[in-house]
This record gives structure tokens, sequence and C-alpha cells, in this order.
């Protein structure tokens, strides 16, 4: 399989990841920038059937967002 990102073939998923879950990760490994920022975190958990308020998505942009730089890395979700 060819990825789009050189790091990305060095993930290895456990396959029991919700298939919701999974989607999120999709997203990182083909995604342009290999991260998300707010607006796309709440794309997706509303593509997901998750309906969060804004002060949910801050509040889980604080708890994901370890350095602070307004977007989401692969590093920092797996951290999570």
């Amino acid at each position: 399989m060819s990825y789009p990102r050189p790091w990305a073939s060095q993930i290895s998923l456990p396959p029991s990841l919700p298939l919701r879950t999974l989607t999120l990760v999709r997203v990182w490994l083909y995604g342009d920038s290999g991260s998300i920022d707010v607006r796309e975190l709440r794309f997706f958990l509303e593509k997901m059937g998750v309906f969060p308020s804004t002060d949910q998505i801050a509040t889980l942009m604080e708890q994901l967002d370890l350095n602070s730089d307004g977007e989401i890395s692969w590093e920092e979700f797996w951290i999570w």
C-alpha cells in the first residue's frame, strides 16, 4: 500500500478500534496537513454523529492540543 505520508506506514493500529475512531485516524493519514484544526474537528465529529457544543469543542481542543498550536497532530491524538 502506498502512503501519502512517510510516517503513515509505521503506524500500527489495533484491530479493536471502533470504526468511528478509524475514520478520524484516516483524516490524519490522508488529510492535507497531517493534523486537524478546530473546524475540521467539529466537521468530522458531526460526520460521525456527534454534535458537540462550542464549549465542548473548546474543551476537546484544550485536552488534545498539547502544544497549543491550534491543531491536533497524530502524535497528540495518540498520546490522548
